[in-house]
């Protein structure tokens, strides 16, 4: 499937879709001015006729969506086995049935569901645990690809069909209520945070309340450099730190420039 062919595929289901960039330097960014998506066929035709080969992402919130982001990384972080315990507990049993992709770097996992309008109407939380965050704003589907790699559908075992944005299910019950509560995700985040270098969980907080709100307008640079000198203070991969950046950016309004927030990311890292 063409990006074009699965964007079209998109908004005949009610999928908000997100333009973004070729794989290379501005892959992980989008059009400015799209991040809510559309269901325009026009518009559609009109952005990948002129990029055919340009990352397509899905606005979750106006999609109907979440996307649960399940990392793994080599300081022991294994988002799959903590969301597999978290399934296993609560699911009594019933399978995980529903769209699934792989994550450029093959070690990540992006799974779907659909869940009702009104769960955006409390605060979802960002993680339920340590490796298993909750998307809401817009992520990358396939066939997106990165310069590490693509993202890539799940195989149905049973059909042994490749998943399609059909298979996408209703959010079960269980979950859409952990939605809103995580207890254990919070404290884990904030005892991470001392266990990785001492920071204070007072500044911590003050971090992850300015990540959840966006620079100010006026403080953008300065926001910016802020959060980004304590992802790394706390051992965030450079890379991850980029992904971070831009969901970051994309609550900031207006939003730095791509060209202006690469070169924040360089600075701090010390990247030429």
């Amino acid at each position: 499937m063409t990006p074009k062919e699965q964007a079209l595929f998109c908004i005949d289901r009610n999928i908000h879709v997100v333009a973004g960039y070729p794989p290379g330097k501005s892959e992980r960014a989008i059009i400015k001015g799209t991040a809510s998506g559309t269901l325009d066929r026009g518009l559609i035709e009109q952005w990948f006729n002129s990029i055919p080969n340009r990352n397509i992402m899905i606005n979750l919130k106006n999609s109907g969506l979440i996307c649960i982001d399940l990392d793994q990384h080599q300081s022991g972080q294994n988002g799959v086995k903590a969301f597999d315990k978290i399934w296993s507990d609560h699911a009594q049993g019933e399978a995980l049935n529903t769209y699934v992709e792989k994550t450029p770097t093959g070690a990540g996992v992006h799974i779907f569901f659909k869940i009702p309008i009104e769960t955006f109407d409390k605060p979802i939380v960002n993680e339920l645990v340590d490796g298993v965050e909750i998307k809401t704003h817009f992520v990358p589907i396939y066939p997106s690809s990165r310069t590490d790699g693509d993202y890539m559908p799940f195989t149905d075992k049973i059909s042994n069909q490749i998943l399609t944005l059909d298979d996408v299910r209703d959010c079960p019950e269980w979950l859409l209520n952990l939605l809103h509560q995580a207890p254990t995700s919070r404290a884990s985040y904030s005892s991470s945070f001392s266990r990785s270098g001492g920071i204070s969980r007072t500044y911590g907080a003050e971090i992850w309340e300015l990540f959840n709100s966006g620079a100010t307008e006026g403080n953008r640079n300065n926001d910016t450099n802020k959060v980004l000198h304590y992802w790394r203070k706390i051992g965030i991969e450079p890379n991850t730190c980029m992904d971070l950046l831009q969901l970051f950016n994309n609550r900031t309004s207006p939003p730095l420039d791509d060209s202006e927030l690469s070169t924040i990311w360089k600075s701090v890292f010390k990247m030429n």
